[in-house]
């Protein structure tokens, strides 16, 4: 009996070194030694805009100009017509080579007409963006736009990336397939249906670079007309030969936001249902990562849709919001105050059984912070409040099993469920919700109904089974 007791006071003990080690690396975290630097494994809490440091980006409408695109192409007629113009015609162009470098200038347009500017355009531009920025995973974000002029204010946590935030305004996310030679358009946007980044082991490798090099680029998929006109280019535009017999392919250009990404031409005995278009070639496995996450980006971009507007930087700001950080202050110590006289009471009434209840109680909770730092949750103030009701909803199931002598732990959990089923459901709709409060709440909460569950079942369920056979033998209550 000695012995079985001293076992059973081993296991307990056992357990709670394992949560006081769990709860040590979860408010302290987990360091290891970086040449003279002491780094984190656990990751830092992540903060919404409402607490601490935010960053502000604005963006305005882009008022340059550009030249515009001539078409170099030339019929038969207008080559016949040049090649027998008359003197006098030679003359008078003789004559007017004095103005010949005015004349060739070419002609300036804006970059974004004033047809384009309008309210309805400004957001949908808003709309665009903030469907890029939850494709990206960029959280917390608050999109303002002024519908008299289109400026754009930007506000994310300070721990977002405001390069990739300015790479999703900036980039209008066209694509197009254009005749190299004359700059028509081929295949226009609207003929596609899909575009997806794809990576592929490089089958020219450089012997100088040790281990794998990589393709990495876009899949190009189409609709029915789109496959339609590409069955047509890809006959037409190939590898000919010339008068001399040369090689004198006849290509076409992919074109992304206006700008050439790649020139090809096709094999008129190939079929093509899909395009692999090769962006970066040759990357070495230490910036596979990098140019992954670049073409990602474009992926994002085009997918979400084309700006009609072009938008330009103007300035990215910092600013720190002192008052919610006095909130949040108070909130955390509130909170502090409220799980400390929970614990006392219970220790005071139920003395050692409290004790264990409230040792249980405290690995929850270092549990549960644990993984939304791991996670990278976005902490917003609704979100620790939400967070703090969960933990208590927690405290009480533990003191419901505690008092329950002859039902086991999955009797208590579906009895208990079915009690709290309106938060469950609270919980799963605000997940979803578009509102960045709302989401806090119910994400936290979800968190929350993750870690309790297996947690209560290997600790809180076993510290409850050695405490009942340490009370049977004459132990402590």
């Amino acid at each position: 009996m000695k012995n079985k007791k001293t076992t059973k006071i081993l296991e307990m003990i056992l357990l709670i070194l394992i949560i006081a080690l769990v709860t040590l690396v979860s408010f302290f975290g987990l360091l290891y030694r970086d040449l003279n630097l002491w780094k984190n494994v656990v990751p830092d809490y992540s903060f919404g805009k409402d607490l601490g440091k935010m960053r502000i980006l604005s963006f305005s409408v882009d008022t340059s100009t550009e030249p515009v695109e001539e078409n170099t192409s030339s019929s038969e007629d207008e080559v016949e017509v040049n090649q027998t113009v008359s003197k006098d015609e030679e003359i008078s162009k003789d004559a007017s080579d004095e103005n010949a470098t005015e004349e060739s200038t070419p002609e300036e347009v804006p970059v974004n007409p004033n047809e384009v500017l309008t309210a309805d355009n400004y957001k949908k531009v808003k709309s665009i963006i903030q469907k890029r920025l939850d494709k990206a995973d960029i959280k917390d974000t608050e999109i303002v736009v002024d519908e008299k002029n289109g400026d754009l204010t930007i506000y994310v946590p300070f721990d977002g990336d405001s390069d990739a935030i300015v790479e999703h305004v900036t980039s209008k996310g066209t694509i197009e397939i254009t005749d190299t030679e004359t700059s028509e358009v081929l295949i226009p946007q609207e003929m596609i249906s899909k575009v997806a980044t794809y990576a592929t082991v490089s089958q020219d490798q450089d012997e100088t670079v040790s281990g794998s090099t990589y393709d990495i680029g876009l899949q190009i998929n189409f609709t029915k007309e789109g496959l339609d006109k590409l069955a047509s280019i890809t006959r037409k535009y190939v590898d000919v030969l010339n008068s001399d017999g040369e090689s004198d392919p006849k290509t076409v250009d992919i074109k992304v936001d206006g700008q050439t990404a790649y020139t090809t031409y096709f094999d008129p005995a190939g079929t093509y249902t899909e395009l692999d278009i090769p962006m970066y070639s040759g990357v070495e496995e230490d910036q596979y990562e990098l140019y992954i996450d670049a073409m990602k980006s474009t992926e994002t971009n085009i997918e979400s849709g084309k700006l009609p507007i072009t938008y330009v930087t103007n300035q990215v700001e910092y600013l720190e919001n002192r008052d919610n950080n006095n909130i949040l202050l108070v909130i955390i110590v509130a909170i502090c105050i409220a799980i400390a006289v929970v614990s006392i009471c219970l220790i005071v009434k139920n003395k050692f059984k409290g004790l264990v209840e409230v040792i249980s109680q405290i690995g929850f909770i270092a549990l549960y912070l644990l993984l939304v730092r791991v996670v990278g949750e976005s902490l917003t103030i609704f979100s620790i409040i939400s967070m703090f009701i969960l933990a208590m909803i927690n405290y009480l199931f533990i003191i419901k099993l505690f008092n329950s002598d002859k039902k086991t732990f999955i009797e208590v959990l579906e009895e208990f469920t079915l009690k709290y089923i309106p938060v469950l459901i609270v919980a799963v709709v605000f997940a979803f919700s578009s509102y960045i409060e709302l989401a806090s709440i119910g994400t936290a909460l979800v968190w929350g109904i993750v870690a309790s569950i297996p947690y209560n079942l290997i600790f809180t369920n076993n510290l409850l089974k050695i405490y009942k056979e340490l009370n049977k033998m004459g132990g402590r209550k």
